[in-house]
């Protein structure tokens, strides 16, 4: 008896004790999901919940500083909550101190702000991905480029917004993720990942500088998806960098070299160099090899070198103009240095499209504008750009005149032309006065490299001049305002056209006509309301310069140099068209250091422009 009282004791504290633990382990429960160490017994809030009723306690919120993609995402969010029937406001993010962000306000948050939320949620993004979450007050929706983050702003309205359900309750945690594809998985530099890099410039970075760290920047991103950040010195951390220096220490201006050094990789070049040396460093990235890379720079002073070719052997011995003759249909090759260049016996070479020579010739009819010589490496051959303005562009081999390439754009105008290294054609239309048809158009090619009729273009008011510049890599349009800039990425079957940021400038009404010095490194002669110099290295415009007070004169329509440093202008003075006309002036420095005026009349002609017939 008494050893059954002892066992009925020992059950009797055994099932104390599991009481016992069992209510602490409910007090430890409640504790996790009292708010504030509360006891009242309050459910931590797994989702966040928007109504008719709360929805104006939430505030769409961007970066401060965002592209303009970003922006337009902000804004189409808005506007489909506004669908719903849900007024939201829109602000940036901006804040005075890093403490006065402000952590528990109801906020959408798009792009990468300087939220908490935006920061964690963006970290290890490439730029073609996105990522959409919640907590109970935010929604969060960035991408790792602001297109990415426009994608995710339409998932976020297609999925959650389209049948315009004022009511939205979403699960806290991530939402919707999205990968983008990417050539490469990742790019190495000094046996490191791109990814860990940033790239360094100047505090007071001019244009080129700015433009060749885009260079670098967006090419890594196409190829891989890695954003690299481009900051200032004074911003420089203590991660490998990537930096951008001008420097005339022991270089000469067609210089540049790489350096390695603790950190990372100097690049030191002069303002001619600069973007060529930029270009250089990621060119191992444009091979059609799938997966890893590696940039691996030579590490040494390096001479740009720019492409050369000689006249055509027809040429020899010759100095060539192209003239475009409307009066007569064609375009005329002649002899500057003939005993009478005027006459019959300068001719060198002329040329009409027509069915001989493989074209329709329509739209050429007697308003050919433009005329340029080219070589082209990818065809092997020479060739001739030309254009009319009511609406022919074409390339032909240049000295049999046979079609490479045709379209027209009839109405539209176009005024200059030019040949790409890529193979591409680059044409300004000025719309012949109607301000809906002035646009740079860039054609492309097909598949198979041939090319096309299919173009992006880009408005430019009166667009009259385009020139494709080899040293900078780039590609110049003068409109009736402004001298502009293009960087052409992608590939010849899906080109990419950007205007450069910083690039030109505004000029006085009336652009007409834009060619490079071949004598003055970085100088560019355009016409206006008059003559005047452009300074590309410095993105000014330069008025004053040598024999202006001579050379000077309205309505010009062509203003160019040759390789001897004459300067040849043709200015309108009514001569069968308002346009054209039968007069052109040659300037030429005497040895007094002068220039004189020579005038050539053709008296059975009337051009428009009169080209030097050069490869430059």
């Amino acid at each position: 008896m008494k050893r059954y009282k002892i066992i009925s004791l020992l059950v009797l504290l055994v099932i104390c004790l599991c009481l016992v633990a069992s209510c602490r382990n409910d007090s430890v429960n409640n504790e996790s999901t009292t708010a504030s160490g509360s006891s009242d017994e309050i459910t931590e809030k797994t989702s966040i919940n928007l109504t008719k009723e709360n929805i104006s306690s939430f505030t769409i919120v961007r970066p401060e500083k965002c592209d303009s993609a970003t922006v337009s995402a902000a804004s189409s969010l808005k506007l489909a909550f506004g669908e719903c029937g849900l007024d939201i406001k829109i602000k940036d993010d901006w804040a005075r101190k890093e403490e006065d962000v402000p952590t528990d306000t109801n906020e959408i948050l798009i792009g990468i702000t300087n939220r908490s939320e935006s920061q964690e949620y963006s970290s290890g993004l490439k730029c073609d991905d996105y990522v959409i979450a919640a907590t109970p007050s935010r929604i969060i929706i960035l991408g790792g480029s602001g297109s990415a983050t426009q994608n995710a702003v339409e998932f976020f309205i297609k999925k959650y917004l389209s049948d315009n359900d004022p009511a939205l309750t979403l699960d806290v945690g991530i939402i919707s993720t999205h990968a983008g594809e990417y050539k490469r998985s990742d790019i190495t530099l000094f046996d490191k990942s791109i990814s860990e890099y940033e790239i360094v410039i100047p505090n007071n970075a001019d244009a080129i500088t700015k433009h060749a760290a885009n260079i670098i920047a967006d090419k890594i991103r196409e190829e891989s998806g890695h954003v690299i950040n481009i900051i200032n010195e004074k911003n420089a951390s203590s991660i490998p960098h990537i930096r951008l220096l001008y420097s005339s220490d022991n270089l000469s201006d067609d210089e540049y070299s790489f350096e390695k050094d603790e950190s990372g990789l100097t690049v030191r070049a002069g303002k001619r160099t600069l973007l060529y040396a930029s270009r250089e460093l990621i060119s191992s990235l444009s091979n059609e090899n799938q997966g890893n890379a590696s940039i691996t720079p030579e590490l040494k002073v390096k001479k740009m070198s720019l492409p050369s070719y000689p006249l055509h052997s027809s040429l020899d011995g010759k100095t060539p103009v192209a003239m475009c003759d409307q009066l007569n249909k064609k375009a005329v090759i002649f002899d500057l240095d003939a005993k009478d260049p005027t006459s019959k016996d300068a001719v060198i070479w002329e040329w009409v499209p027509n069915g001989s020579n493989g074209f329709s010739g329509a739209g050429f009819n007697y308003q050919i504008d433009d005329i340029k010589l080219r070589y082209s490496e990818i065809l092997n051959t020479y060739i001739i750009c030309v254009s009319s303005s009511g609406g022919f562009m074409g390339i032909a081999e240049y000295p049999s005149g046979r079609k490479i390439w045709e379209t027209n754009a009839s109405g539209y105008g176009p005024h200059s032309i030019d040949y790409l290294p890529s193979g591409l054609v680059a044409c300004a239309l000025s719309g012949n006065g109607n301000t809906e048809k002035n646009e740079i158009r860039l054609y492309y090619t097909d598949k198979n490299g041939n090319l096309s009729s299919k173009y992006i273009s880009d408005e430019l008011v009166s667009a009259h001049g385009v020139h494709w510049d080899n040293e900078f890599g780039v590609l110049w349009a003068l409109g009736g305002n402004e001298i502009v800039a293009y960087e052409i990425s992608g590939s010849p079957e899906k080109p990419v056209m950007t205007r450069i940021e910083g690039f030109g400038g505004k000029i006085s009404a009336g652009g007409h006509d834009l060619s490079a010095d071949p004598n003055q490194n970085g100088i560019f002669w355009f016409s206006n309301s008059s003559v005047n110099h452009f300074n590309k290295y410095e993105n000014k415009v330069i008025s004053n310069f040598d024999g202006r007070n001579v050379i000077n004169a309205k309505s010009v329509k062509c203003i160019c140099v040759l390789p001897d440093g004459r300067i040849l202008r043709t200015a309108a003075t009514n001569v069968f068209k308002s346009h054209n006309t039968d007069t052109l002036a040659v300037f030429t420095k005497n040895e007094s250091g002068t220039f004189v005026k020579t005038e050539y009349v053709f008296s059975d002609r009337a051009f428009y422009k009169a080209r030097a017939f050069y490869l430059h």
